[in-house]
């Protein structure tokens, strides 16, 4: 027993620098960071354990006991290691983060005979950094001297280990092992072949997507207010739907058991059942209940027979034999069982929705407030529409393209104008913008023309992830964080900002807004009728007309002229035809990928 060894993977944390996103389950090299830090961790312990404050189901789904860190008072990295010295099964527990996938393969063997051979209560990693204090391996004996220091107040570890017998262990050998991925560009630059000056299109949606942590705040609203937002509550049946067992054609109810299975039935028409007035009586042998869609199954009747189906003689109906039992009988509780989810939280309403939520009696529902986004226009040729234009002057349409968009997916959108090319208006812009928004978008600026200064800000002020994409129409884009608000650089040519934001900004929205699972860009194969040139090495959105041919083929072609500046296009447009990095265009009448834009735009 004195031998074994507990290892503790910290999953715990408030991942601030991450933008609020757990570390553990964002992707490194293809699969959540918490995977391979099991992978390097488990061969060197006897039994493992995962610390964590949220997402515990997750992290037990590695077939690992997890272990809830969570206190009153916010403890770091001590509240992991609590409670991992209170449930070890063995005398000495290893701790790791789960942010450190290269940590040392011999990291405990050279941990515990440092303890040992120093008679120590913990040994602890150093490097030429500094102490690594949560690279360390703790006696099980040590739990009730860290329960009174924080009982105490205390949460920092390093005042902690300070009043314990503590060796510290040399891994100058192997300090490249103990980095630990705390940033967004951290994560993101381990990714293989990452450049951030020529991010391939899917590299880039896969990075967005990981720091995407959904808004949590909800309101209650009146049904009718919901349409078009975003459910924050799993909507449960009250009851059964249907309520009872009805019929789902018009035509007669019977006793399946009084038909014959060789020759015609004749039954007598006993009565009439209608929706909302049902048939009194029970239904005897050898009678039929005339019956509307929607109207109760009489007792005792078990199958409908359609009207269409049967031949009728004064007060008697004849049926064939070819019926089978329960044909036509829609069974109380076969839409919904009561108590079952009727719509699930991340659902958006839509009429279909909204009609379902009033069948079942509801009044109001929870949905999530409206993500907060603030959007502005940069450059000092732009020029507000109603305003004279000046010799090499232009009017802003990207603020009006982007409120569109904007709107059509129900964010609370924050026009902020056009700001100037001045570093001190952009600056303010941004720290205004990042005070007030949960999103930021900006047109123009992030490319490389010598009044450029968004890039050279966004370095200052927060963090950027990428700031172009092997793409056309839309290379210069960039996404990072300011403080706790996302930022998205958007070109500043009209029709790239459309295609940026319907490829990047759209879905990001509204994972953001809480929508599970997001709504992706509906995506179809036709063949195209035009040849279509691009060199290879980016990804092309060209602007494209779906349409069925006089055969009813749907084929798509090219609008013609694709400039970055023909906005037009995008009104004839109603897809985006898209070529990919290695294609060097196709040939007339073969297929290609379409992205149709019914279902983005809301038209």
């Amino acid at each position: 027993m004195n031998n074994a060894i507990t290892g503790c993977i910290l999953a715990g944390g408030k991942g601030e620098r991450m933008g609020g996103v757990d570390k553990g389950l964002m992707l490194w090299q293809g699969k959540p960071l918490i995977e391979t830090v099991i992978t390097r961790f488990s061969a060197q312990v006897d039994t493992l354990l995962i610390s964590a404050n949220r997402n515990l189901e997750r992290y037990g789904g590695y077939g690992v006991s997890v272990l809830s860190d969570h206190r009153p008072e916010y403890a770091g990295p001590l509240a992991g290691i609590e409670q991992a010295l209170h449930a070890a099964p063995h005398s000495l527990v290893a701790i790791v983060p789960c942010d450190a996938p290269n940590l040392p393969l011999d990291l405990v063997v050279r941990l515990r005979e440092a303890l040992f051979s120093h008679q120590a209560d913990i040994a602890i990693a150093t490097t030429p950094d500094g102490d690594q204090p949560v690279f360390c391996l703790i006696k099980k004996s040590l739990h009730a001297s860290l329960v009174t220091f924080l009982n105490q107040g205390g949460h920092k570890i390093q005042d902690w280990t300070a009043q314990c017998a503590l060796v510290r262990v040399s891994f100058d050998d192997a300090s490249e092992c103990f980095v630990n991925l705390n940033t967004p560009l951290s994560l993101a630059t381990c990714v293989d072949d990452y450049d951030p000056n020529s991010l391939p299109v899917a590299d880039a949606r896969r990075l967005i997507a990981q720091f995407l942590q959904p808004i949590r705040e909800t309101v209650p609203v009146p049904l009718r207010d919901s349409l078009n937002r975003i459910l924050a509550e799993d909507i449960l049946a009250p009851q059964d739907v249907p309520g009872y067992d009805n019929s789902a054609m018009d035509g007669y109810a019977i006793r399946f058991s009084d038909i014959h299975s060789k020759t015609e039935t004749a039954l007598t028409v006993a009565g009439t059942a209608l929706a909302g007035t049902p048939y009194p009586h029970e239904l005897k042998p050898n009678e039929a209940i005339r019956i509307m869609t929607g109207a109760p199954i009489p007792i005792g009747a078990d199958t409908v027979v359609m009207q269409e189906e049967v031949r009728c003689e004064d007060t008697q109906v004849w049926i064939a034999p070819t019926l089978r039992a329960g044909q036509n009988v829609r069974a109380r509780g076969e839409d919904l069982k009561r108590g079952s989810a009727a719509l699930t939280r991340g659902t958006i309403v839509g009429p279909a929705e909204l009609g379902l939520m009033a069948s079942l009696g509801l009044t109001e529902t929870r949905v999530y407030r409206p993500l907060r986004v603030a959007f502005f226009s940069t450059g000092d040729e732009l020029v507000e529409p109603g305003h004279t234009l000046n010799e090499g002057q232009i009017y802003n349409s990207n603020s009006y393209t982007l409120y569109g968009m904007l709107t059509a997916l129900g964010v609370d959108c924050v026009d902020y104008g056009i700001v100037k090319d001045d570093p001190a208006a952009l600056e303010s812009a941004f720290r205004t913008a990042a005070s007030q928004a949960d999103v930021i978008i900006s047109s123009g600026g992030v490319s490389v023309g010598e009044a450029d200064f968004v890039k050279h800000l966004l370095n200052q002020l927060g963090e950027v992830l990428f700031w172009k994409i092997a793409m056309k129409p839309g290379r210069p884009l960039a996404y990072g964080k300011i403080g706790s608000s996302h930022f998205f650089g958007l070109p500043g040519n009209p029709v790239a900002v459309m295609v940026t934001f319907y490829e990047f900004v759209r879905e990001a929205l509204l994972t953001l807004s809480g929508a599970s699972p997001c709504p992706s860009t509906p995506m179809v194969r036709l063949r195209c009728t035009t040849a279509l040139k691009k060199p290879p090495g980016r990804v092309e959105f060209q602007r494209g007309v779906a349409s069925a041919d006089a055969t009813g083929e749907w084929t798509v072609r090219s609008t013609g002229a694709q400039g970055s500046g023909i906005l037009r296009s995008m009104c004839e447009a109603n897809c985006f035809i898209v070529l990919p990095q290695d294609s060097a265009g196709t040939l007339a009448r073969e297929w290609v990928d379409v992205h149709l834009f019914k279902g983005i735009t809301g038209s």
